[in-house]
């Protein structure tokens, strides 16, 4: 059995705990994270407005949050005429909240980064095409996406619709954990570059380099290499399927 901590926030029905489960091992979350919704009200008049748009571009969860207080605001319907337009995600984790959430039914599913859905709309995107995608995004400097596409002749029209911030409770709750277990866990999954920014220091701290890194995507791994963690795992897609081919790579186990 391998011993894995998540940092992330839990969720009801959570698929990388259930997964890891299934598998014979244990797995915890502890929030990383926190985040504040912003310019829902510029969000709302553009949803309001989809025939300037070609599509929507999602790159989480809490942008299809976003969108969704975007409708909550509204008294009108402001999402119904979006299920007509080819809408984008990254991860299936984002595109399972789209459907639940928003009624859309997005391509993406399989794009394990932005960089990977770039090459995904460069596939499927007219050349001639002229609208551009509605790109609700986090206010942290991440991957250029909007640059990416732009090269591609795809234009993005992007609008900051949250803040991340540090968790309030993370030092705290990892201390708790740690001294709920004996010894540190196997391995510690980061599964975004501000997880990293956030949270190493408090993760080192605690165990002193005593644990496996395992990075979410490449991002998240430049980040860990930018702060001298060379020695780290990195899945290539944000779910537990690759999860656990990375802990059988890495813990000589045998799946379920």
């Amino acid at each position: 059995m391998v011993n894995v901590l998540l940092i992330k926030n839990p969720k009801s029905d959570d698929p990388f705990l259930q997964g890891l489960a299934a598998s014979g091992h244990h797995g915890e979350c502890i929030p990383a994270l926190s985040f504040e919704y912003i310019n829902i009200s510029d969000l709302a008049e553009r949803l309001g407005s989809p025939h300037n748009y070609a599509g929507l571009v999602l790159t989480s969860q809490n942008s299809v949050q976003a969108c969704q207080n975007a409708q909550k605001a509204c008294e009108k319907d402001v999402l119904s005429h979006w299920l007509e337009k080819t809408n984008y995600v990254v991860g299936e984790a984002t595109h399972l909240a789209a459907h639940q959430l928003l009624g859309l039914d997005c391509r993406g599913a399989d794009s394990g980064s932005a960089t990977a859905l770039a090459k995904q709309m460069h596939l499927d995107v007219k050349p001639e095409a002229t609208q551009s995608f509605l790109y609700p995004k986090t206010s942290l400097k991440t991957i250029d996406l909007k640059g990416q596409l732009a090269t591609l002749g795809i234009q993005l029209d992007e609008l900051v619709v949250y803040k991340t911030l540090p968790h309030p409770d993370f030092a705290h709750n990892l201390t708790e954990y740690s001294q709920s277990i004996d010894g540190p866990p196997d391995a510690v999954v980061f599964f975004s570059p501000s997880g990293v920014d956030y949270c190493l220091e408090e993760v080192d701290r605690v165990w002193e380099g005593r644990t496996k890194l395992v990075a979410v995507g490449p991002s998240t791994s430049q980040r860990l290499s930018s702060k001298g963690k060379d020695d780290q795992i990195v899945m290539d897609k944000p779910n537990v399927e690759s999860l656990l081919r990375c802990l059988q790579g890495s813990f000589a186990i045998h799946p379920s």
